[in-house]
């Protein structure tokens, strides 16, 4: 790959595809997750990544409570969209191979940085589920679809945290779950 250099809002200018220990820090990942809106922007109130990302791990404390190295992980699964590997919707993103590429390759790179690797399948599937049930779960408070069978037992809790935040909340947010459990 050729070079892919952007600003981050650090001020730092960063070459995404060779990314380099110290190029990024959390505060950087943390202010863009928290101005990129999921579902391609198609909800009734901005809902951010970072949110997403919060919410997730929050599922993941739920279900996985006694195996923080998961939480973490979870937390950090969308780290690429930090540095410019935007939330494409899945239906679309499927049909992109490329991009597909170049974003697992930022995104190994950051997970490398961040010590958030996943190392074995367990820890994928955990990750998997509770992004996906996440979802689902937003598609039923945000959107306003039908709920999934797995989602029911968690539509309270959603309901209470699937809400309008602004950006700065957002950040914060993800910033104080990334200090609480970080290895």
């Amino acid at each position: 790959m050729g070079e892919a250099i952007i600003r981050l809002v650090s001020g730092k200018l960063v070459d995404v595809f060779h990314i380099q220990p110290g190029d990024v820090t959390i505060e950087d990942i943390a202010h863009a997750l928290s101005y990129l809106n999921r579902f391609g922007g198609h909800t009734p109130y901005p809902y951010s990544v970072a949110q997403h990302s919060v919410f997730a791990a929050y599922l993941a404390v739920r279900i996985y409570g006694d195996r923080p190295n998961i939480v973490f992980k979870v937390l950090m699964h969308d780290i690429q969209e930090g540095v410019g590997c935007v939330d494409i919707p899945s239906p679309i993103k499927v049909h992109c191979p490329d991009y597909q590429r170049v974003e697992l390759t930022v995104e190994s790179q950051l997970r490398e940085q961040f010590q958030c690797v996943v190392v074995d399948a367990e820890e994928q599937d955990a990750l998997h589920y509770c992004d996906k049930l996440a979802c689902e779960l937003e598609q039923a408070v945000i959107r306003g679809q039908e709920p999934t069978d797995r989602s029911l037992r968690f539509l309270g809790i959603a309901a209470v945290f699937l809400r309008r935040m602004r950006p700065e909340e957002a950040k914060a947010g993800f910033l104080e779950w990334y200090r609480g459990w970080r290895p």
